[in-house]
């Protein structure tokens, strides 16, 4: 049996070894969706990069992916903070630059459904690992004693699903076009809104609306 996956995995990265190589950059708008963003978060600018191997006409496999993106302002923590932790104020905070911010990177698959065609749809899935901070002012949140330790930086995980169109696929250059729906579990919630506020822990849901280039 181990000689069996052994050969599978020096078969799949044989594979890669000769796939062709795909860097994708893309622009694209963060929009927060459910229950733990209502009244909280309104979104922002998204930059993903993803390296991906061809294995085939329909099948890519994306062993890496990385973005960053701006959730926008926390309206539920300066409203909190205000309340709760009036020194703030009197040390010249400006509480409305607090925002929320989250990293990802991840591995996926892609599947092309018409390769041979001007446009081809796709569908893609990945695993990814999630980091969510929080920022005042563009710097980690500041301790608070007796309500934050660290900076509020949540680590988590869950994945993504995406659709869209490819234009010109195959060529040195080519265009991606799609929306992408990413879970990420139990990142929806922070310690102030746990510890302090005692929210349930919620799931984090949003979208990219993205577009970019393929560079062969």
């Amino acid at each position: 049996m181990r000689v069996k996956i052994l050969s599978m995995l020096i078969l799949f990265f044989v594979g890669l070894s000769s796939a062709q190589a795909i860097i994708n950059p893309s622009f694209s708008y963060l929009l927060p969706v459910g229950d733990w963003a209502k009244d909280r978060y309104s979104g922002g600018a998204n930059l993903m990069l993803s390296l991906e191997f061809g294995m085939g006409k329909y099948v890519s496999f994306m062993p890496l992916e990385v973005g960053y993106g701006d959730l926008g302002r926390d309206e539920v923590l300066i409203k909190t903070i205000e309340t709760l932790v009036p020194e703030y104020l009197r040390q010249g905070y400006d509480l409305q630059e607090i925002k929320s911010n989250i990293w990802m990177a991840g591995v996926g698959f892609r599947v092309k459904l018409t390769p041979e065609k001007l446009a081809t749809p796709y569908i893609q899935g990945g695993y990814f690992l999630f980091r969510r901070g929080i920022t005042l002012g563009g710097v980690p949140l500041p301790i608070i004693p007796g309500y934050t330790d660290q900076s509020n930086i949540i680590y988590n995980h869950g994945f993504g699903i995406d659709t869209g169109v490819i234009l010109m696929p195959g060529k040195i250059i080519s265009a991606t076009l799609g929306v992408r729906y990413f879970f990420a579990k139990d990142a929806g919630t922070n310690e102030i809104d746990t510890d302090i506020l005692h929210m349930p822990k919620k799931n984090a849901q949003f979208l990219l609306f993205h577009a970019g280039i393929d560079l062969l």
